[in-house]
């Protein structure tokens, strides 16, 4: 069987690319590619649930975005609690993400069976209302879709009078907020006061000097100059955001698409498998939470020279071999219906778009799980590093 490894199998997507999204029409390489068949024994054991069908064939930046959504603990239990008491027909944007879920991780029959989030398409006009243009046969921004369903889920979940808490857990777990400091470094003045929530963190990539998550996580906490001047000395002033409450999943968004639409920056950034946040933080937080430590679990990769081309596709963290070590990763590869076991991938995903960090749970005695010194210095995608060709696990026939 000819080896892919997930580099090769990401640069097939440039071909598929339509006007509208993802062209199933035409036989395409992905189409072709000898994947990882995942069996119902391997389902069974790693709970990995079934792909989702390409309605229309332009609706991957919603299965992308679910199945990156599916495979965070803290997101699948707070949906669970959210849903109590609500009518098995319930219609909220809650319960119909839950159904889903709950669909892709039936009991399975056929390993190449696939669902179809019929319900959350049918309705995806309720999901962007707030956009008079939208087109609902167009491929959407994956970044954008997920703030939008936020909003949809809280807005349909808070209206319903069999709801428990005041918003939906789902949403809560990656909200934190910002603690700011606005100080002249002339006259020593410095005012603190609590600001804004905070749900997803864009990052700014377009600098030289950026070259991995961490290092645009730096940029982005770094002191920003005020256009407004010190009122004593006249001189400039400068703003600082420190995290004051630390959500149990980060979301990062890697700002790959310019605001005027004119295209996509394809630059190599490291992804970084674990993060510490802990130097971002005030000293507050950091007493308050036990843990400022998260693990890559999935990232939605998106192949294509702008938003309304290409087509998006999801990697899902595989907890097995060595934690410790970043370079020894595996991956599952969500590409709608399609799923594969990526083993050893290489470290180059020039396509990463949103990251989804699950905070690292303590242990019994309050401690941390440990994380290598050179996690920061060894990102899963080092570009000085030479990986080993990666490749797919030998197909094997439906049980």
């Amino acid at each position: 069987m000819e080896n892919w490894t997930l580099r090769t199998i990401l640069d097939q997507l440039a071909v598929t690319t339509a006007t509208n999204g993802y062209n199933r029409k035409s036989k395409t390489p992905f189409e072709t590619v000898q994947y990882a068949i995942i069996t119902a024994e391997l389902r069974r054991v790693d709970s990995i649930g079934y792909g989702l069908i390409n309605i229309d064939n332009n609706k991957c930046y919603i299965n992308a975005k679910l199945q990156a959504l599916f495979y965070l603990k803290t997101f699948i239990n707070a949906i669970k609690a959210d849903v109590v008491n609500h009518v098995p027909e319930c219609d909220c944007f809650v319960c119909i993400v839950h159904r889903i879920y709950l669909a892709t991780r039936k009991a399975p029959q056929n390993v190449t069976k696939a669902c179809k989030p019929k319900q959350l398409v049918k309705r995806i006009k309720d999901i962007f209302y707030r956009q008079n243009n939208f087109d609902s046969n167009k491929q959407q921004d994956a970044h954008e879709f997920l703030i939008n369903l936020n909003m949809a889920m809280q807005r349909t979940y808070t209206a319903k009078p069999t709801t428990l808490h005041v918003n939906p857990k789902a949403n809560g777990i990656y909200l934190g907020s910002f603690y700011t400091t606005i100080e002249c470094p002339q006259t020593q003045y410095e005012k603190t006061f609590n600001t804004h929530d905070f749900g997803i963190l864009s990052l700014n990539i377009n600098d030289e000097n950026i070259n991995s998550v961490h290092e645009a996580l730096d940029v982005y906490f770094e002191p920003n100059k005020l256009e407004n001047t010190c009122t004593i000395c006249n001189r400039d002033k400068y703003k600082t955001d420190q995290i004051g409450t630390a959500p149990e999943v980060i979301v990062l968004h890697l700002k790959r698409f310019e605001v005027d639409g004119s295209g996509k920056m394809t630059k190599n950034i490291a992804i970084n498998d674990q993060l510490d946040l802990t130097k971002y933080a005030t000293p507050t937080c950091i007493d308050i939470f036990p843990s400022l430590r998260y693990r890559l679990i999935s990232m939605v990769c998106h192949k294509g020279n702008d938003l309304d081309h290409g087509h998006y596709v999801t990697l899902v963290s595989k907890n097995s071999g060595n934690d410790d070590d970043p370079t020894n990763k595996s991956f599952y590869l969500f590409n709608d219906k399609q799923l594969s076991l990526i083993k050893n991938t290489e470290r180059i995903v020039r396509d990463a778009y949103v990251l989804f960090y699950e905070r690292i749970e303590c242990t019994n005695d309050g401690q941390t799980q440990a994380i290598p010194s050179n996690v920061n210095q060894v990102p899963l995608n080092a570009p000085n590093a030479n990986p080993q060709p990666s490749t797919s696990t030998s197909a094997v026939a439906a049980a």
